[in-house]
């Protein structure tokens, strides 16, 4: 079974580009802290998007965008936490449905109780990591 890493932000809903995403396990590369409050799940260039522009071709003249990272935020100084969390969310055992929720603003449902929300980073919106 794959498995699937769910992120929505705290935002009206979960109904447009960057409110919401479900990205395969397998395409998380690492995480790091970037201050005391935020840190960043890095993902494999290859998790498409949807299209800036709305034409629904696949090549970089359609406004194709990628996911580079999910900027999560938490608690102040709970990074190791945050990391042990999503790892273990990651590697849940075999009778999970394959839906794993990391961080659901919109719903406040968390893999862990220091996660408070999420942002969904295009390579192309914000270059500073």
């Amino acid at each position: 079974m794959k498995k699937m890493l769910y992120f929505a932000d705290g935002t009206a809903g979960a109904n447009a580009t960057t409110e919401a995403a479900l990205i395969s396990v397998d395409l998380v590369k690492s995480m790091e802290p970037i201050s005391g409050t935020v840190s960043n799940i890095y993902l494999n260039a290859e998790v498409q998007a949807s299209h800036r522009d709305g034409i629904s071709t696949l090549d970089d003249s359609a406004g194709v965008i990628l996911y580079n990272y999910i900027a999560i935020t938490h608690v102040a100084d709970k990074f190791k936490e945050v990391a042990a969390a999503v790892t273990s969310a990651m590697n849940t055992g075999p009778n999970s449905d394959g839906f794993i929720v990391i961080a659901d603003a919109l719903n406040s449902v968390f893999c862990s109780p220091h996660i408070t929300d999420c942002q969904l980073k295009y390579a192309d919106d914000d270059t500073a990591v």
